[in-house]
């Protein structure tokens, strides 16, 4: 599972009022919590690190 952790001060633009990163976490829980995926494991990307990296150094 894939998670830009550069979205971490983005809004969604479908509603303004959800965080994307809060969205993208919602979505990997719903996704774990599957019974069809039961017995899976699953690794967490977090990509985009050198774009959250420079957004945390302004």
């Amino acid at each position: 599972f894939c998670a830009a952790i550069s979205e971490y001060d983005q809004m969604l633009f479908e509603d303004e009022t959800q965080n994307r990163m809060m969205e993208t976490k919602e979505l990997f829980d719903w996704v774990l919590k599957q019974r069809c995926f039961e017995k899976t494991s699953f690794m967490l990307f977090l990509n985009k690190f050198d774009i959250f990296e420079e957004k945390i150094q302004k």
